[in-house]
């Protein structure tokens, strides 16, 4: 009995030391892993999102839209300038695959510009 704690012991601390032998390799985590966010114009109320759309949700003042490589959910709100032209261009990105590049609002994601 002695012997078989012995080993489940020496066993548990050996796995427990690759665990943390593995993490040690391992690269930081970046904050938006794959999409591309920056400050817009320097003054960091806006970042700009280059990718595409998977999955875009109306609701009553306008639609949350979900980006592929992005865990924030951005809104284009009915009363935004050219609200049509940008959710065309968002339901566009969705059905194709192809990325669109956003600019929103930092503190609020909301999204005031898509290209």
């Amino acid at each position: 009995m002695k012997t078989f704690i012995l080993i489940a012991l020496l066993l548990s601390v050996t796995v427990i030391n690759h665990a943390d032998a593995r993490s040690l390799k391992r690269k930081p985590a970046q904050a938006e892993t794959g999409a591309e966010a920056v400050a817009a114009a320097g003054d960091g109320k806006e970042v700009q999102i280059t990718d595409y759309v998977v999955k875009i949700k109306e609701d009553d003042g306008g639609v949350n839209v979900l980006f592929s490589k992005s865990k924030a959910t951005y809104y284009l709100a009915l009363d935004t300038a050219n609200y049509d032209s940008m959710r065309k261009a968002l339901e566009e990105s969705l059905k194709t695959k192809k990325p669109v590049s956003v600019t929103a609002d930092a503190t609020l994601s909301n999204i005031v510009e898509v290209k």
